[in-house]
């Protein structure tokens, strides 16, 4: 589904100390997930039906990060007073993942979920999360939640917590999230599927996450900078107008300029309203 990342009918983890930006990453994915986009640079092949399971906030508070991004998708659903999984609540879940056609399912914590209070042991991991492997076996969903180590005081034991209670979990994709500095973080694959493991760093920007490397810039792309910075903001039809007037550019030459901008961080489009 998201390549590197979330696989279809597994499960990806990540791990980070609290306030690095996991939440923030997972609503950004969830939302490019609906619209078939894209997601730490990796491209999505379609869109999604996705549900999200919010215990750490309330879900009135997702709205004006989702927004953001554009208008409510309809195939984004969140539980108003999400349950934890149990074999009690078990069916209930299978039911509704079924009934309402979830692919992916976003939960924000992993322990509040289980109900389980030690997440750092494997063996406790283990056992609890066979409840969510029988869950994607029943239904097909992909599911993708937060995890806070209860242990871990500095990044640098963050790794060896996370490949202990990955390794127990017998998750698909288990990533690491550290911050570099206030808008840069790092997200470290720990455990793939496919057995290939990354790290890369990315830029924190309304609420979305770039990827930090971007070596060259085109003469048009330092035109396109230096305009938008001249006027603050500007609509991408007076963009386009402006640049072929004054440039006689091609429409789908500065099209593309911005796209591999907007890709980089460089310049970030709102789509909520008129895109800008």
């Amino acid at each position: 589904y998201v390549p590197g990342f979330l696989y279809k009918n597994g499960i990806t983890l990540c791990c980070s100390l609290p306030g690095v930006g996991k939440t923030t990453a997972f609503c950004e994915c969830s939302y490019e997930l609906t619209q078939g986009g894209s997601f730490l640079g990796r491209p999505i092949p379609r869109p999604f039906r996705v549900l999200w399971l919010s215990f750490d906030m309330e879900p009135g508070r997702l709205t004006p990060i989702m927004q953001e991004y554009g208008p409510w998708p309809e195939t984004l659903l969140v539980a108003e007073t999400p349950q934890p999984i149990t074999l009690q609540t078990f069916a209930d879940y299978v039911a509704y993942i079924k009934e309402a056609g979830i692919e992916v399912l976003f939960v924000d914590t992993l322990a509040h979920w289980l109900a389980t209070p030690d997440l750092d042991k494997s063996g406790v991991m283990a056992q609890a999360m066979l409840l969510i492997r029988y869950l994607c076996k029943e239904t097909g969903v992909s599911i993708c939640a937060t995890v806070h180590p209860n242990k871990v005081k500095t990044d640098a034991n963050i790794y060896r917590i996370a490949n202990s209670f990955m390794i127990g979990a017998g998750i698909d994709a288990g990533a690491v999230m550290e911050e570099m500095d206030t808008e840069i973080v790092s997200v470290h694959m720990v455990k793939n599927r496919p057995g290939t493991k990354w790290k890369e760093t990315f830029r924190k920007l309304e609420n979305r996450l770039f990827p930090v490397e971007y070596h060259h810039v085109s003469g048009i792309q330092k035109d396109l900078l230096a305009y938008v910075a001249s006027q603050g903001e500007a609509y991408s039809k007076g963009i386009v107008d402006y640049f072929q007037e004054v440039y006689h550019n091609s429409k789908p030459t500065i099209l593309k300029a911005l796209a591999d901008l907007e890709s980089h961080g460089a310049l970030v489009r709102r789509q909520e309203r008129n895109p800008k």
